[in-house]
């Protein structure tokens, strides 16, 4: 049986925590995939200045 993933929690302001829910894509939306989809383009950035 596969081990479940460990959950982090992080504490965000409400600033912060409604410009993330603006950039949901469907309600349902996890900000987990929200953060991730930052990180990659933040990644791609970063490799575009290299």
């Amino acid at each position: 049986m596969p081990n479940k993933p460990e959950i982090k929690t992080i504490t965000v302001n409400e600033e912060t925590y409604n410009r993330l829910k603006k950039l949901k894509k469907h309600p349902r939306q996890s900000f987990n995939e929200v953060v991730g989809f930052l990180l990659d383009e933040h990644r791609r950035g970063s490799d575009q200045n290299e």
